[in-house]
C-alpha cells in the first residue's frame, strides 16, 4: 500500500518500479490518496492491474463475465465510460 503523494517520488512511479522486480509481480498493489485526480487514480488501478495472471476461463472460448473484468481493470475508467 502506498500514498499518492511521497518524498522522493510520486505513487504511480513508485507501483512503477515495484512492477518491474519480478520477485514482486504478483503482490496486489493498492495506491491510496485523497489527492489524486481522476487520470491519476486510473493509471494507478491499470498499473497495479499489470503482471497478474488472470483467469479468464479458457483461451480460445474465454468466460464474458471474467474476460470483460480482466480487461476492464479501473474502476473509475469503468464509472466514467458507463455514465456516458
Amino acid at each position: 500500500m502506498a500514498d499518492h503523494i511521497m518524498p522522493n517520488m510520486n505513487g504511480i512511479e513508485f507501483l512503477s518500479e515495484l512492477s518491474e522486480n519480478h520477485s514482486l509481480i504478483h503482490v496486489r498493489k493498492v495506491l491510496i490518496t485523497g489527492q489524486a485526480s481522476h487520470e491519476d487514480t486510473i493509471n494507478a488501478e491499470l498499473l497495479a492491474a499489470q503482471g497478474s495472471a488472470v483467469d479468464i476461463g479458457g483461451y480460445y472460448r474465454p468466460d464474458e463475465t471474467k474476460a470483460t473484468a480482466a480487461m476492464r481493470a479501473s474502476a473509475t475508467l469503468n464509472g466514467i465510460i458507463d455514465a456516458i
